[in-house]
């Protein structure tokens, strides 16, 4: 029979005059774990399984498939977001739930543990567990007699007990809810259940709990609610296997990735050292006695043989170790919606993949109900037999409490699907600024890998659902439409960098108007903001005039920075007193060096940084909303070339005047507390020269504070450099190309896993000759490792359940003017 609680307050419960403590472990993944690291998680679940429960006492492990109400999920991002985009996320909110139910992303595993408490005394202890009796008229009776009742001061000090016991492990405390759940799902399967919250904290009777009506079936249950029907059956192991690998077994892990409708739980009674002992030097005795018995009889068999080793197994690691003893329970069950036709099919996927793993199977027809009862925590298991005296690391190898894979932040909207179990995965730019850690994202992936789709939907969700600014660098031209970008129309701005209409944008003297106040500064801000734009002149010089092959390159740099110290100390310092001061030189080739510079400032993109500013006050930045930055005739150099000709290295020292905009767009942010945000679709563009890789690392450190950050992609993993990435908080890998290129990936994401490895390579190839073969416009999705904030890592169905978000968003490549 089901013994139903009798109190329950916060995370305590009285169930048969016992008091239970139940808690929720707090997950943790095991995908891309090296072997190293699995073994350590292997050794806190020993350890977990070791000391946790009181010796004596019984614990209770739940592996259940919970629904997420993913209605409130949007609701609380709906309530977070700025008024204006409520509209527009009610729509992604209704495209998202479809696809949600459509996937059963709605079911999520997660781990749930219950433990008896120590009693006052063994008599009462002993009196319980041989007469449970469940008669509401006796149960105030039985709570005085046992002095268990949950009085305010008891119930602190079974959370004491509790939070003692648990210490040290990723366990927190469940709450009233949770306990009431528990019971509910076990009697509703699936179906609807009522919000239930008594408001009499000490009721006599908890019946509603479970108010449907079960039918025992033989091999099945039949569960029958005013909702609909549901059809259940228990299974357990009957034989396990004789040899349990480690790392990798997994049992309760693996099973989360079959996508099959079955819970678990795992019961034991823990047995203390010395109990232990006596129990494996009896079972050593008999299986000795039994094998010299049959001898006499018959022939030694293996059977006997290796009945004996294994009990001297046992007995030695029970005595060298001191360790105690799990007589653990294991029972799954499977629920269908429709019929037992369909629960046997369940049923036989879950018998093959459990055989897979050496395990035999038990369906019983004759305990079903006693199983169904067993399910729920009690002092006494009702169902017969397979109950098995198990050592600590070996109820480890078979449940890792807490692995369930799961990724992404903890809010924001959804940007797909884990790979592993369809759990949702939820991406929000502005989380690491909001928990003091950094907001640095970068998306590596061949063409056609859907990494620019992916870009685009982080910036619109990012928008949309924090009061944000972004400034989107869009050299290629594809974004010029983005001024009609649904859901935010009227909040984005599409310029392009033209040298005629805006000459003096990228002059650093100019451009730099604000220093990070985060970083400490002595004296006047004037002189360190004028020594700041003079290092920028600098680098801008030394890029477009080239002096690394020119023999006397030191004197011609001694040169320039002469003329940097001579036009500081003007009123209003710019790029083009530069030019003249060199041009005034006494020094022939110090003037010809004036000279070329006055040709290039002919040039469009050289009036971008010497051209005499017609604007003083420059760029003006938005309050909210996105800029959408081009620049006309920008010309880089082939991927994987050094600039050689003039106008390729102008456009280089344009890209660096660019990072320094992003920096000053960033640090007015930062002082204005907006949080502002970088995007730069094409890395490489910025990181090719040695001063734009410095300056976009300058902006990495300014996404490890607060109200900053930035999303840089590309095509090539080794564009990103090694410093950038000690910066990053997301990394996302959706496919490479080559051997050094996968081992770049690998050293990003911190894992060392030959079958990420493989997979890399292969997405690489795979959705690029999508690409290239015209199935582009055919894909609803692509597939790539996420490494998240917290460093957990998995592969993502990266997903946009919007059609018309996903017309825009296709690629519309723009031909330079």
């Amino acid at each position: 029979m089901i013994h139903l609680p009798t109190e329950i307050r916060e995370n305590i419960a009285i169930i048969q005059g016992v008091p239970w403590a139940f808690g929720k472990f707090i997950t943790h993944t095991l995908s891309g774990l090296s072997d190293e690291e699995r073994l350590q998680q292997l050794l806190r679940a020993e350890s977990f399984f070791r000391e946790v429960v009181p010796p004596g006492q019984i614990g209770c492990l739940w592996l259940i498939k919970k629904r997420r109400n993913w209605e409130n999920e949007f609701e609380h991002v709906v309530y977070k977001s700025p008024l204006g985009h409520h509209q527009a996320i009610e729509k992604a909110r209704e495209s998202w739930l479809e696809l949600i139910q459509k996937e059963e992303a709605n079911l999520q595993y997660e781990y749930l543990f219950g433990m008896q408490l120590p009693f006052k005394s063994s008599i009462q202890k002993k009196f319980i567990h041989q007469f449970p009796i469940d008669q509401a008229k006796l149960q105030k009776w039985i709570r005085s007699w046992i002095g268990t009742s949950l009085s305010k001061r008891n119930t602190e000090r079974f959370q004491q007990v509790f939070q003692e016991r648990t210490a040290g492990y990723a366990i927190e405390p469940c709450s009233t809810e949770d306990i009431i759940q528990l019971y509910q799902q076990h009697n509703f399967r699936g179906l609807p259940s009522p919000t239930l919250r008594p408001t009499d904290q000490h009721p006599d009777r908890w019946d509603f709990l479970m108010p449907n009506v079960i039918e025992n079936q033989g091999d099945h249950i039949r569960l029958e609610s005013a909702e609909g029907l549901r059809y259940m059956t228990f299974l357990t192991i009957s034989i396990f296997p004789s040899q349990i690998t480690v790392p990798g077994f997994d049992l309760f892990y693996d099973l989360q990735a079959q996508g099959l409708p079955v819970d678990v739980h795992l019961r034991w009674e823990q047995k203390p050292y010395k109990e232990a002992k006596l129990y494996s030097e009896r079972r050593k005795k008999l299986a000795i006695s039994n094998r010299k018995h049959m001898g006499e009889v018959e022939e030694d068999s293996i059977l006997d043989d290796t009945i004996e080793a294994q009990a001297e197994q046992m007995e030695a690691e029970i005595q060298s170790e001191t360790q105690p003893l799990n007589m653990m329970q294991l029972v799954f069950v499977v629920t269908a919606d429709h019929s037992p036709n369909e629960l046997n099919y369940y049923v036989k996927l879950l018998k093959r993949y459990l055989e897979q793993k050496g395990m035999t199977v038990h369906r019983s027809t004759a305990d079903q109900g006693e199983y169904y009862d067993a399910w729920l925590p009690s002092s006494k298991w009702s169902p017969m037999g397979f109950c098995f005296p198990i050592l600590p690391n070996r109820t480890a190898a078979l449940a890792t409490p807490g692995a369930v894979d799961s990724l992404g932040d903890p809010n924001g909207l959804p940007v797909g699907f884990l790979r592993s179990n369809r759990s949702v995965v939820r991406l929000n730019v502005s989380w690491g600024a909001q928990v003091d850690q950094s907001s640095n994202i970068v998306i590596v992936g061949q063409t056609g890998s859907g990494k620019t789709h992916l870009t685009d939907t982080l910036v619109r969700n990012t928008l949309l659902t924090t009061r944000s600014r972004g400034l989107y660098i869009d050299i290629k031209g594809e974004h010029r439409h983005w001024g009609e970008l649904p859901g935010l129309k009227g909040e984005v701005q599409v310029m392009t960098l033209d040298g005629y209409e805006h000459p003096g944008i990228l002059d650093p003297f100019r451009l730099i108007q604000r220093l990070d106040h985060d970083v400490a500064i002595e004296g006047d801000i004037e002189v360190h903001r004028l020594a700041r734009a003079r290092e920028i002149a600098y680098d801008m010089l030394l890029q477009i005039l080239d002096l690394d092959q020119d023999q006397h390159r030191f004197a011609r740099r001694n040169e320039l920075l002469t003329a940097l110290d001579q036009v500081c100390t003007e009123d209003e310092p710019c790029m083009a007193m530069v030019v003249e001061v060199l041009e005034k030189s006494k020094e022939k080739t110090t003037q010809q060096m004036g000279q070329y510079l006055r040709r290039m400032q002919e040039l469009p993109l050289g009036k971008l940084i010497f051209g005499n500013s017609v604007n003083e006050k420059g760029l003006v930045f938005p309050r909210t909303g996105l800029i959408i930055l081009g620049m006309k005739q920008i010309h880089l150099p082939e991927l994987g070339q050094l600039a050689s000709a003039p106008s390729e290295r102008v456009s280089e020292a344009c890209m660096t005047g660019m990072a320094v905009l992003v920096e000053q767009f960033l640090i007015e942010g930062k002082q204005k507390g907006v949080f502002s945000f970088f995007v730069g679709d094409e890395g490489y563009f910025f990181v090719r020269s040695a001063a734009g890789a410095q300056q976009v690392e300058r902006n990495f450190r300014l996404g490890r504070s607060s109200y900053c950050g930035n999303i840089l992609c590309s095509q090539n993993p080794d564009d990103i450099p090694d410093s950038l990435l000690n910066h990053v908080s997301t990394y996302v890998c959706l496919g490479t190309k080559t051997a050094s290129q996968t081992q770049q990936v690998m050293r990003a994401l911190g894992v060392d896993d030959p079958m990420i490895y493989n997979d890399l390579m292969r997405l690489g190839i795979e959705q690029s000759q999508a690409s290239q073969g015209g199935k582009l416009e055919d894909r609803t999705y692509s597939l790539g490792y996420l490494r998240d904030l917290n460093q957990k890592v998995g592969l993502v169905e990266f997903r946009n359940p919007e059609p018309t978000i996903n017309e825009f968003f296709k690629t519309r490549p723009i031909e330079q003017e």
